[in-house]
Protein backbone atom coordinates (compact mmCIF):
# COMPACT_ATOMS: atom_id res chain seq x y z
CA UNK A 1 0.00 0.00 0.00
CA UNK A 2 1.20 3.48 -0.82
CA UNK A 3 2.22 5.30 2.30
CA UNK A 4 0.87 8.80 2.61
CA UNK A 5 3.39 11.51 3.41
CA UNK A 6 3.84 12.00 7.13
CA UNK A 7 4.43 15.69 6.55
CA UNK A 8 0.94 16.92 5.92
CA UNK A 9 -1.19 20.08 6.03
CA UNK A 10 -3.93 19.77 8.65
CA UNK A 11 -6.40 22.00 6.87
CA UNK A 12 -9.32 20.17 5.22
CA UNK A 13 -10.72 16.73 6.04
CA UNK A 14 -12.46 16.10 2.73
CA UNK A 15 -9.89 16.39 -0.05
CA UNK A 16 -11.04 17.64 -3.44
CA UNK A 17 -12.38 14.90 -5.68
CA UNK A 18 -13.87 14.94 -9.17
CA UNK A 19 -16.93 12.84 -9.86
CA UNK A 20 -19.24 12.42 -12.82
CA UNK A 21 -22.91 13.28 -12.45
CA UNK A 22 -25.04 10.32 -11.42
CA UNK A 23 -28.56 9.36 -10.47
CA UNK A 24 -28.90 9.50 -6.69
CA UNK A 25 -31.13 6.44 -6.83
CA UNK A 26 -34.07 5.53 -4.61
CA UNK A 27 -33.54 1.83 -4.05
CA UNK A 28 -33.53 0.09 -0.69
CA UNK A 29 -29.73 0.05 -0.66
CA UNK A 30 -29.37 3.75 -1.56
CA UNK A 31 -28.02 5.54 1.54
CA UNK A 32 -24.81 7.31 2.34
CA UNK A 33 -22.06 5.49 4.19
CA UNK A 34 -18.68 6.57 5.51
CA UNK A 35 -16.24 3.65 5.79
CA UNK A 36 -12.54 3.18 6.23
CA UNK A 37 -11.41 1.33 3.13
CA UNK A 38 -8.57 0.17 0.96
CA UNK A 39 -9.33 1.99 -2.29
CA UNK A 40 -7.72 0.92 -5.57
CA UNK A 41 -6.98 3.14 -8.56
CA UNK A 42 -6.83 2.02 -12.19
CA UNK A 43 -4.30 2.88 -14.90
CA UNK A 44 -5.67 6.44 -15.08
CA UNK A 45 -5.45 6.95 -11.28
CA UNK A 46 -9.22 6.83 -10.81
CA UNK A 47 -10.76 4.89 -7.92
CA UNK A 48 -12.46 1.78 -9.25
CA UNK A 49 -12.95 -0.51 -6.23
CA UNK A 50 -12.88 -0.56 -2.44
CA UNK A 51 -12.53 -3.12 0.34
CA UNK A 52 -14.14 -2.01 3.60
CA UNK A 53 -12.95 -2.86 7.11
CA UNK A 54 -15.77 -5.41 7.13
CA UNK A 55 -14.03 -7.11 4.18
CA UNK A 56 -16.81 -6.13 1.79
CA UNK A 57 -15.55 -5.80 -1.80
CA UNK A 58 -17.38 -3.20 -3.91
CA UNK A 59 -16.91 -1.82 -7.39
CA UNK A 60 -16.92 2.00 -7.52
CA UNK A 61 -19.42 3.22 -10.13
CA UNK A 62 -18.81 5.64 -11.66
CA UNK A 63 -15.05 5.67 -11.14
CA UNK A 64 -13.72 8.97 -9.83
CA UNK A 65 -10.48 10.83 -9.17
CA UNK A 66 -9.06 12.66 -6.14
CA UNK A 67 -6.24 15.18 -6.35
CA UNK A 68 -4.43 13.54 -3.44
CA UNK A 69 -4.48 10.09 -5.11
CA UNK A 70 -2.16 10.59 -8.06
CA UNK A 71 -0.66 7.15 -8.60
CA UNK A 72 -2.19 4.62 -11.01
CA UNK A 73 -2.73 0.97 -10.01
CA UNK A 74 -2.25 1.79 -6.32
CA UNK A 75 -4.10 0.90 -3.12
CA UNK A 76 -4.75 3.87 -0.82
CA UNK A 77 -6.07 3.94 2.72
CA UNK A 78 -9.05 6.29 2.76
CA UNK A 79 -12.22 7.38 4.48
CA UNK A 80 -14.75 6.79 1.72
CA UNK A 81 -18.17 8.46 1.48
CA UNK A 82 -20.58 6.68 -0.85
CA UNK A 83 -24.07 5.44 -1.51
CA UNK A 84 -24.46 1.69 -1.49
CA UNK A 85 -26.71 1.04 -4.51
CA UNK A 86 -27.81 -1.68 -6.89
CA UNK A 87 -26.27 -1.58 -10.35
CA UNK A 88 -28.17 -2.35 -13.55
CA UNK A 89 -26.89 -5.94 -13.53
CA UNK A 90 -28.27 -6.49 -10.02
CA UNK A 91 -24.92 -6.34 -8.21
CA UNK A 92 -24.29 -4.01 -5.29
CA UNK A 93 -21.78 -1.22 -5.89
CA UNK A 94 -20.39 1.94 -4.27
CA UNK A 95 -21.64 5.19 -5.78
CA UNK A 96 -18.91 7.67 -4.71
CA UNK A 97 -19.53 11.01 -3.02
CA UNK A 98 -16.13 12.00 -1.58
CA UNK A 99 -12.95 10.54 -0.09
CA UNK A 100 -10.24 11.78 2.25
CA UNK A 101 -6.80 10.28 2.87
CA UNK A 102 -6.07 8.31 6.04
CA UNK A 103 -2.48 8.37 7.29
CA UNK A 104 -0.64 5.06 7.57
CA UNK A 105 2.64 6.08 9.25
CA UNK A 106 5.61 3.77 8.98
CA UNK A 107 6.51 2.18 12.31
CA UNK A 108 10.06 3.07 13.32
CA UNK A 109 12.08 1.06 15.84
CA UNK A 110 13.14 3.04 18.91
CA UNK A 111 16.54 1.30 18.71
CA UNK A 112 17.13 3.06 15.40
CA UNK A 113 16.17 6.52 16.65
CA UNK A 114 19.01 8.55 18.16
CA UNK A 115 16.96 11.44 19.53
CA UNK A 116 14.05 11.19 21.95
CA UNK A 117 10.76 11.30 20.01
CA UNK A 118 8.62 14.42 20.17
CA UNK A 119 5.12 13.73 21.45
CA UNK A 120 3.28 17.05 21.41
CA UNK A 121 -0.23 16.55 22.78
CA UNK A 122 -3.30 15.79 20.67
CA UNK A 123 -6.92 15.03 21.53
CA UNK A 124 -7.68 11.33 21.10
CA UNK A 125 -11.31 11.26 20.00
CA UNK A 126 -11.54 7.49 19.53
CA UNK A 127 -9.49 4.38 18.76
CA UNK A 128 -10.67 0.98 17.57
CA UNK A 129 -9.58 -2.22 15.88
CA UNK A 130 -11.02 -2.78 12.42
CA UNK A 131 -13.48 -5.65 12.26
CA UNK A 132 -11.24 -7.58 9.87
CA UNK A 133 -8.29 -7.15 12.26
CA UNK A 134 -6.03 -5.52 9.64
CA UNK A 135 -5.83 -2.07 11.20
CA UNK A 136 -5.96 -0.06 14.39
CA UNK A 137 -7.78 3.17 13.58
CA UNK A 138 -7.58 6.44 15.47
CA UNK A 139 -9.48 9.71 15.17
CA UNK A 140 -7.45 12.67 16.41
CA UNK A 141 -8.25 16.32 16.95
CA UNK A 142 -5.13 18.43 16.45
CA UNK A 143 -4.71 22.08 17.35
CA UNK A 144 -3.01 24.17 14.71
CA UNK A 145 -2.84 27.58 13.08
CA UNK A 146 -1.81 29.24 9.85
CA UNK A 147 2.00 29.10 9.53
CA UNK A 148 4.11 32.04 8.38
CA UNK A 149 5.93 29.54 6.16
CA UNK A 150 3.60 27.26 4.15
CA UNK A 151 6.30 24.57 4.17
CA UNK A 152 5.96 24.13 7.95
CA UNK A 153 3.64 21.21 8.66
CA UNK A 154 2.72 18.88 11.50
CA UNK A 155 4.53 15.55 11.64
CA UNK A 156 2.86 12.35 12.88
CA UNK A 157 4.58 9.00 13.28
CA UNK A 158 4.72 5.74 15.21
CA UNK A 159 7.55 4.33 17.31
CA UNK A 160 7.97 0.68 18.31
CA UNK A 161 9.12 0.53 21.95
CA UNK A 162 9.56 -3.23 22.24
CA UNK A 163 7.44 -6.18 23.36
CA UNK A 164 6.63 -7.70 26.76
CA UNK A 165 5.71 -11.29 27.53
CA UNK A 166 2.28 -11.57 29.12
CA UNK A 167 1.63 -13.82 32.11
CA UNK A 168 -1.30 -15.36 30.25
CA UNK A 169 0.82 -16.07 27.17
CA UNK A 170 1.46 -14.06 24.07
CA UNK A 171 3.15 -10.68 23.81
CA UNK A 172 2.20 -7.07 24.33
CA UNK A 173 3.54 -4.92 21.48
CA UNK A 174 4.24 -1.37 22.66
CA UNK A 175 3.83 1.59 20.29
CA UNK A 176 3.78 5.34 20.87
CA UNK A 177 2.24 7.95 18.60
CA UNK A 178 4.75 10.72 17.92
CA UNK A 179 3.65 14.25 17.01
CA UNK A 180 5.72 17.32 16.30
CA UNK A 181 3.66 20.44 15.68
CA UNK A 182 6.80 22.21 14.47
CA UNK A 183 6.11 25.29 16.57
CA UNK A 184 2.77 26.00 14.90
CA UNK A 185 0.22 27.93 16.99
CA UNK A 186 -2.82 26.26 18.49
CA UNK A 187 -5.64 28.53 17.33
CA UNK A 188 -8.18 25.97 16.13
CA UNK A 189 -8.67 22.20 15.89
CA UNK A 190 -8.81 19.96 12.83
CA UNK A 191 -9.51 16.25 12.46
CA UNK A 192 -6.94 13.70 11.34
CA UNK A 193 -7.39 9.94 10.93
CA UNK A 194 -4.57 7.41 11.40
CA UNK A 195 -4.57 3.71 10.55
CA UNK A 196 -1.87 1.38 11.88
CA UNK A 197 -1.43 -1.63 9.53
CA UNK A 198 -1.17 -4.69 11.76
CA UNK A 199 1.01 -6.43 9.16
CA UNK A 200 3.69 -3.77 9.77
CA UNK A 201 4.15 -4.72 13.44
CA UNK A 202 7.80 -5.78 13.95
CA UNK A 203 8.02 -9.56 14.29
CA UNK A 204 4.38 -10.01 13.29
CA UNK A 205 1.54 -11.13 15.53
CA UNK A 206 0.44 -14.50 16.91
CA UNK A 207 -2.77 -15.55 18.60
CA UNK A 208 -3.05 -14.04 22.08
CA UNK A 209 -0.85 -11.03 21.28
CA UNK A 210 -1.87 -7.48 22.11
CA UNK A 211 -0.97 -4.09 20.63
CA UNK A 212 -0.67 -1.25 23.11
CA UNK A 213 -0.65 2.31 21.70
CA UNK A 214 0.35 5.27 23.88
CA UNK A 215 -0.92 8.74 22.92
CA UNK A 216 0.07 11.96 24.66
CA UNK A 217 -3.09 14.00 25.20
CA UNK A 218 -3.76 17.34 26.88
CA UNK A 219 -4.97 15.34 29.88
CA UNK A 220 -1.83 13.18 30.04
CA UNK A 221 -0.63 9.94 28.47
CA UNK A 222 -3.45 7.62 27.38
CA UNK A 223 -2.89 3.93 26.53
CA UNK A 224 -5.21 1.90 24.32
CA UNK A 225 -4.76 -1.89 24.11
CA UNK A 226 -6.15 -4.18 21.41
CA UNK A 227 -6.24 -7.97 21.46
CA UNK A 228 -5.56 -10.24 18.47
Amino acid sequence: MKRLLLLFSLIVLLAACENDAYDAGDGALSYMRADFVEARTDASARFVSIVTDDDEHLVVLPSFACKWAERPDTVYRALFYYNKVEALDGSVCAQPIAASPVLTPKIRNSADVEEAPVADPVTLVSAWRSRNGKYINMELSIKTGNPDDENIKHVLGLLYEGADEKDTGGRRINLILTHNRMGLPEYYSVTAFVSIPVNDIPGGLSGGDEISVRVNTYGGMVTKTFSF
